[in-house]
């Protein structure tokens, strides 16, 4: 796996699939130009869930990557290995409600401005609350009447 890494997920069980993204960041957040120059350590993972940075292990755990020496985490060096080998990595099954499904870019940055749209115009979308379930009362019924207008 490339990073940065573009995901469809849950951040929680029966909450709204929201876009995700992992990168790797070698700088001080919030200063660029402040590179940092601690050898194997310098880089190290970061995420954001739905537009907003989360904790790394946050997306990592669904990759089934975090957790792999039991309750002791991992060190940014060895999470970088695992992202790279497949072998390491042991997803969750597609049917399960904590699989990250791998998007692409292009795909990552149109969900992205959903959520944007979605803020202005329609701010109970479940959408914007990630970590929240959805109930069935909150997900509109889609409206067919313009489709089938023509019969």
């Amino acid at each position: 796996m490339k990073l940065p890494a573009h995901f469809m997920m849950r951040a929680r069980r029966n909450g709204p699939l929201v876009p995700a993204r992992l990168w790797l960041c070698d700088f001080e957040p919030g200063s660029p130009e402040n590179k940092l120059d601690r050898g194997r350590l310098s880089p190290y993972p970061r995420a954001d869930l739905a537009g907003i940075e989360v904790p790394p292990e946050q997306v990592l755990d669904r990759l089934g990557i975090w957790r792999r020496r039991g309750d002791t985490l991992l060190l940014p060096h060895e999470v970088v290995a695992a992202l790279g080998d497949e072998t390491q990595q042991t997803p969750r099954p597609v049917g399960h409600w904590a699989y990250a499904a791998l998007i692409t870019k292009a795909e990552y940055d149109r969900q992205l401005s959903r959520l944007r749209w979605v803020a202005i115009n329609d701010p109970s979308d479940p959408a914007l609350r990630p970590k929240e379930p959805i109930t069935p009362s909150q997900v509109k019924l889609p409206n067919f009447d313009r489709e089938n207008a023509n019969r």
